[in-house]
């Protein structure tokens, strides 16, 4: 999840989500009854609720895909464009990407080990797209060859 993020809508009354914050955050919660009443009152909050969670279902129907038919790699390539579309991580002035993450949160996250994760970075190095400044902080050199490796097919990513 990531700034202004939604998650955790009760199913029935039910709450079957949880989450585990890898970074600082701050977390609101809303019981659903006070929620439903406020969307009554206030039809605009109500508008702007659908619209994010169809984004949200969206994005969700978008990392299905690139979980079943990228390789780990590609994924790696993926989440970095991901984050270089949020200006609180990425500065396009300097190039820079600071991520909230670990590499084992980023393995967990693409559904892949720490040491796939880590080579995928030093992989991105070595193709001169990307610099590791540390372990949090990375130069981007080529946001379209990460783009490139996004797309590319299963046979030629290796």
């Amino acid at each position: 999840m990531l700034p202004g993020d939604l998650f955790g809508l009760p199913d029935s009354s039910v709450y079957v989500n949880s989450a585990e914050v890898a970074c600082p955050s701050t977390v609101y919660r809303v019981p659903w009854i006070q929620l439903r009443d406020l969307m009554m009152r206030e039809p605009t909050l109500q508008l702007t609720l659908l619209v994010k969670v169809a984004y949200d279902f969206r994005e969700a129907q978008r990392r299905i895909m690139i979980l079943g038919q990228q390789n780990t790699y590609q994924r790696l390539a993926s989440f970095l464009i991901d984050f270089i579309q949020h200006p609180a991580f990425f500065d396009p002035k300097s190039t820079r990407l600071t991520l909230p993450l670990t590499r084992f949160d980023i393995a967990d996250y693409l559904g892949t080990a720490p040491e796939t994760v880590a080579r995928g970075f030093a992989r991105l190095e070595r193709e001169g797209l990307l610099h590791r400044v540390n372990p949090r902080v990375t130069e981007i050199y080529n946001i379209e060859g990460l783009r490139e490796v996004q797309r590319r097919n299963r046979r030629s990513a290796g």
